[in-house]
């Protein structure tokens, strides 16, 4: 388990969930309200045998990389 997921909300994954009208995507929702990368929380998730369409959704990431390795920061509810 993630130390990020202590940190998921679940009020808002549900609210989420039960708006969508697909078969696959977003039917596994974790909505965090802070995580280091959604990239690399993505990976982890996918090798430990995430469902195909799962969704990671954060408030705010901390320590994400974007292209080139540049650092990537989304300030809490600043993102997009």
């Amino acid at each position: 388990m993630h130390k990020e997921t202590k940190d998921r909300n679940l009020e808002n994954e549900t609210i989420i969930k039960h708006g969508l009208k697909t078969k696959r995507l977003g039917q596994n929702i974790f909505y965090l309200h802070s995580v280091e990368s959604t990239n690399t929380f993505a990976k982890n998730l996918a090798r430990e045998g995430a469902i195909e369409g799962t969704t990671i959704i954060a408030d705010e990431q901390i320590g994400g990389r974007g292209r080139l390795g540049r650092s990537w920061i989304s300030p809490k509810m600043k993102g997009v």
